[in-house]
């Protein structure tokens, strides 16, 4: 329950579907309510995978590669930090002009750019990677981990699906507020993220192993 719990802490705010809804707006805007709710489920479930095999493989992925977990976590707080700082000084979820023309080309935006990179990105996946690491041989807790992305993939979809209902109650200011607090969150996990790491490489810095 506690690595259910943690896990869920950690990726609510840093995927923050709310934030993507602008963009699932726009990428959506000429399709008909019924493929507009399909690309909402197409994205959940893109969320959902990519969140699973995160955690199930990220940390052989590491070992082949010969990176640390403390490493991860350090590259992972900054990617994270990074994120916040944007969120906090309102600078929203955006599309490159780019990635907007290479968008209107897909036959699915649910799982490009939607699912990867704005919702389930190099932030939310650290973050199971580093959480599965740390339970490494622990498959319950591995299993508490899949079982958050489950319940943030649902989250998702329910976000996305009303996602018009929402942005009319919530309205501008309203989202910009939420993403702010979401941003001062994730800020504090990328802290946490960080120091974490530095801990491991570095034991005179962890202050819970002193006297």
């Amino acid at each position: 329950m506690t690595a259910f719990l943690l896990a869920l802490a950690s990726l609510f705010p840093i995927m923050n579907p709310f934030a993507a809804l602008p963009v699932f707006g726009e990428l959506t805007a000429d399709m008909e309510r019924g493929a507009r709710n399909r690309t909402a489920l197409t994205a959940a479930l893109a969320v959902l995978a990519i969140l699973v095999v995160s955690t199930l493989g990220g940390r052989f992925l590491l070992q082949g590669l010969g990176v640390s977990l403390p490493a991860l976590q350090i590259a992972g707080g900054i990617v994270v930090g990074l994120t916040a700082i944007g969120m906090v000084t309102g600078r929203a979820a955006q599309l490159h002009p780019e990635e907007k023309q290479d968008s209107a080309t897909r036959s699915s935006v649910g799982v490009v750019p939607m699912a990867m990179p704005l919702i389930a990105g190099p932030g939310a996946i650290s973050v199971v990677i580093a959480a599965a690491g740390k339970a490494a041989g622990d498959w319950i807790a591995i299993g508490a981990i899949c079982l958050a992305a489950l319940v943030m993939s649902a989250l998702v979809y329910l976000v996305l699906r009303f996602g018009e209902v929402l942005l009319a109650r919530l309205g501008a200011t309203g989202l910009g507020v939420l993403t702010r607090i979401f941003g001062l969150v994730i800020l504090a996990i990328a802290v946490e993220l960080v120091t974490d790491g530095l801990g491991t490489l570095f034991p005179v810095l962890d202050r819970s192993t002193g006297s």
